[in-house]
């Protein structure tokens, strides 16, 4: 099979059902690709819902017995997918036209690439949410975006931009890269697990962001780990009112 698409949901069945409407409505071009929804919601079932299933009859839904997190829902999703591309999806995510055929194209076209993103937009007034992340001379990560806008900025039209790290709100990347990792890591929250994830897999296609660190490799939770016991201990008594950087060099 070529594409699984993975669509994670908790709350709000109203929205879901619009996502699920908009997708039956883009499906790609080819019948080689499967959808899968995972229900990390134990409180109700989302396999004996009939709407669902007249919407999408061959969908397959899995219900977690107990809530695992974002990244645990992922990572036994993509387990259970049989696509060798893996498509992840927000359950508030409304596609378009060409949506999947796009991301497609474009990964097969670069073998050095982690994963593949569109730009996300706002449904309420077309403003970009965004369209990549990165780090920027700060030790913190955040997205590239513009809001309000009127139009597609022309640059996001006429070429693909590349980035470090992406969100998972809705990308594409390839199984292999997933389990080579070994998926999230399900000890992060949501909106860090994914980026961690596509940290890896940069560092695993080798692209741009190691050549950014001073020291040529990323950094450990074990190192980051010791700076967080050295400041809540005795022997940083005299420091206050400081930002200390544990990135390894990042654009220093």
């Amino acid at each position: 099979m070529k594409i699984s698409i993975i669509i994670t949901f908790y709350k709000n069945l109203n929205i879901l059902y619009q996502c699920l409407f908009h997708l039956k409505n883009h499906l790609p071009t080819y019948t080689d690709f499967e959808i899968i929804l995972v229900n990390d919601n134990p409180s109700f079932r989302l396999s004996n819902n009939t709407e669902i299933k007249i919407l999408l009859p061959k969908i397959k839904i899995i219900d977690n017995n107990c809530n695992l997190g974002y990244a645990g829902a992922c990572n036994k999703a993509v387990e259970k997918a049989n696509g060798q591309l893996i498509v992840l999806m927000d359950s508030d995510i409304m596609v378009t036209d060409s949506w999947i055929e796009n991301m497609y194209s474009l990964l097969q076209n670069h073998e050095d690439a982690g994963g593949i993103s569109p730009v996300i937009l706002n449904m309420e007034d077309n403003s970009i949410l965004h369209y990549g992340f990165a780090t920027n001379k700060i030790d913190m990560v955040k997205p590239y975006f513009c809001r309000p806008v009127t139009e597609l900025p022309q640059e996001l039209f006429t070429k693909n931009l590349e980035f470090p790290t992406l969100t998972s709100g809705c990308c594409m990347f390839r199984k292999s890269l997933y389990i080579k990792i070994n998926g999230m890591n399900e000890s992060l929250y949501n909106g860090y697990c994914d980026t961690d994830m596509f940290y890896k897999y940069d560092e695993e296609t080798k692209n741009g962001t190691l050549k950014a660190i001073g020291m040529g490799r990323l950094g450990k939770p074990e190192e980051v780990a010791n700076v967080v016991l050295f400041l809540a201990s005795e022997m940083s008594s005299y420091i206050t009112g400081e930002i200390v950087g544990v990135n390894g060099g990042l654009f220093r």
